[in-house]
């Protein structure tokens, strides 16, 4: 990559990472959506009557929630695509401050020999 090519593809990387972002915030509001749906049923159940029956309950719904565990297993997945992007972000930015010097010192060597 050519170093004018740097700033552009840095600005894609961040709009990548940022556009994951609002999806990582949609699948957590589905989360909560979720685990209220279910404290929601367990506080209506007229069948449980102290806080352990409640907890165990809570428990046991959402164990066998699959949709609950499918939004957890998306939450990770897609957390740790997110670190790959920074990481990736983060090369990018490097290489560019590399070339960049690399570019000073080729121009600080041209002025020394014309000097």
């Amino acid at each position: 990559m050519q170093l004018n090519q740097y700033p552009k593809a840095i600005a894609a990387q961040q709009t990548k990472i940022l556009n994951m972002r609002r999806d990582l915030r949609l699948l957590e509001a589905a989360q909560k959506s979720l685990l209220l749906a279910i404290k929601g049923k367990v506080a209506n159940d007229a069948n449980l009557k102290n806080d352990t029956q409640r907890k165990a309950r809570e428990a046991e719904l959402i164990e066998a929630d699959t949709d609950l565990e499918l939004n957890s297993r998306e939450l990770l997945e897609l957390k740790d695509d997110i670190s790959l992007e920074e990481i990736n972000l983060e090369l990018i930015c490097n290489e560019f401050s590399v070339l960049k010097i690399e570019a000073r010192e080729r121009t600080a060597s041209l002025l020394a020999v014309a000097a």
